[in-house]
């Protein structure tokens, strides 16, 4: 499995080696696994020369949404061999990867996803069932 990091540090590389954007697609392939550049081949040419599309098949096809960066937030603990600055970045990263897999780009988006979470999590399970089925039919 790709690990949650993989992209943050591909990206920060091009990025400190001066490495322009519309290029990225040609250095990835050779740092993803087998079982990745897979699905690089099932995009079209065109997709093939969007980094942004590569990265977005990449993280679908492992699973790696918003709800699994939260749950990797939420379920974190330290390990013996990790110091708490250590921890703090890898739990301040999986923070980092949950609001971009879900677009937020303010405060109030912020605040609105939290207070959704929360609301979400005080409804009975009848009416959050039905809340979540009317919210897969928009």
């Amino acid at each position: 499995m790709i690990h949650l990091c993989f992209f943050s540090a591909f990206e920060r590389s091009l990025s400190l080696n001066g490495v322009n954007r519309n290029e990225w697609c040609r250095y990835l392939a050779s740092c993803l696994t087998n079982k990745a550049n897979r699905v690089l081949a099932w995009l079209t040419l065109a997709e093939n020369q969007d980094f942004d599309c590569y990265k977005s098949a990449i993280l679908r096809y492992y699973k790696l949404d918003a709800m699994a960066y939260k749950k990797r937030f939420r379920e974190a603990r330290k390990s013996t061999d990790e110091s708490y600055k250590m921890f703090k970045n890898r739990i301040h990263d999986y923070l980092l990867y949950y609001v971009d897999a879900r677009a937020i780009t303010s405060l109030d988006s912020m605040n609105d996803d939290a207070l959704c979470e929360q609301l979400m999590n005080g409804m009975a399970d009848e009416v959050r069932q039905f809340v979540m089925r009317a919210r897969k039919r928009c």
